[in-house]
């Protein structure tokens, strides 16, 4: 770093430099912090941030649980960061392209890593990026990096959707039938009375449950316990003796969420 003032000589430099760090690497430009200089007959001067600049590589990392992209509604990224910066907090949001979107956090000074989870209503979008801004404790400069672009999707609809069928005696059968069978439970309702509580979906040809429908309208329930290791909670519902509408239905739910079909019996 270049001392601005030549002619009087420097007792002490106090550099606030930072760097932050996340999975995905970008180069990006840091402003330093104020120094101050002490100078001859105790008189202080201080030099802004404008008056140095240095370089720095800084990188941003986000962890997802949902490993693959798009993330989707739902989904937790932790943002972690490392700085030897003087700042004492930092400021989290979220951008789309250049466009501000959303404040994460404010003033955020727990720890160095924050988990956040993505919620409902944001477009779906390839160029979504978090901003990390380190804030001085005299506020005199900031230092900020980006993560690189991600993409997030949008919420999917559950996928059930009302069936008729020929008989009131009928088989529900669940299937976790995903590339991977990873865990997802759920729980199952017909006309508000639980039918399968906490249940754990597995490979085909999954699991049979009879049940008794009442004449008319029936009203069934899924409830996502979780989503297993890789979201949303995706199986296959099986419906015997369809006359109309699909038999085989396939749900995508994230944790929290209910989904729900009509099956109409004669």
């Amino acid at each position: 770093m270049k001392t601005l003032i030549n002619t009087l000589p420097a007792r002490a430099a106090l550099p606030a430099l930072a760097v932050i760090t996340t999975l995905v690497t970008i180069a990006i430009l840091a402003l330093t912090g104020c120094t101050y200089y002490v100078i001859p007959g105790e008189e202080e001067a201080s030099l802004t941030a404008a008056d140095s600049r240095v370089a720095y590589d800084v990188t941003v990392t986000l962890a997802s649980s949902a490993k693959t992209q798009p993330f989707n509604p739902g989904d937790s990224l932790t943002i972690t960061w490392e700085s030897g910066a003087t700042f004492t907090a930092v400021n989290l949001d979220l951008y789309r392209g250049e466009d501000f979107t959303t404040a994460i956090a404010a003033a955020y000074s727990k720890s160095s890593s924050f988990t956040w989870t993505i919620p409902a209503g944001l477009p779906a979008d390839e160029t979504y990026r978090i901003k990390v801004t380190g804030v001085s404790g005299n506020k005199s400069g900031e230092l900020y990096g980006f993560s690189a672009y991600f993409a997030i999707s949008e919420k999917p609809e559950s996928g059930l959707s009302d069936v008729i069928v020929s008989r009131t005696d009928i088989t529900l059968t669940l299937t976790d039938n995903g590339s991977l069978v990873d865990g997802d439970r759920v729980t199952v309702k017909l006309n508000g009375a639980v039918i399968a509580d906490n249940h754990v979906l597995a490979a085909p040809p999954g699991t049979e449950i009879a049940v008794s429908l009442s004449s008319g309208a029936n009203s069934l329930e899924i409830y996502a316990v979780n989503e297993g290791e890789v979201s949303p909670n995706t199986a296959l519902l099986a419906i015997s003796h369809v006359t109309a509408g699909e038999a085989n239905q396939q749900w995508r739910l994230y944790a929290g969420e209910t989904g729900s079909l009509t099956i109409s019996a004669p």
